[in-house]
């Protein structure tokens, strides 16, 4: 589970925290210059609809999010609760 821990901390699962850096990273590495970009926010989006999609809509989302789209479903779950208190979403 996600949530806000000292001084707002996100605190969640190892597998959910690992997805969420990952794509953060995948975005990084396509920026040229100076930028800070964060993917908690938009995370859940994709993996909510790839959880119960066939086809490529389900194997483009599983790509860039990091993990399967069968297990997106979980993590989205967990993120969405906070990004929706923090107003990120």
């Amino acid at each position: 589970m996600v949530s806000a821990g000292r001084a707002g901390a996100v605190r969640g699962s190892h597998a959910t925290i690992r997805a969420v850096n990952g794509l953060t990273a995948r975005w990084a590495g396509s920026v040229e210059g100076d930028s800070v970009c964060s993917a908690a926010g938009v995370w859940p989006l994709p993996a909510i609809p790839a959880d119960g999609a066939a086809g490529p809509a389900r194997e483009e989302p599983a790509e860039a999010l990091g993990v399967p789209a069968g297990q997106a479903g979980g993590p989205a779950g967990e993120l969405l609760p906070f990004t929706a208190r923090r107003g990120w979403c």
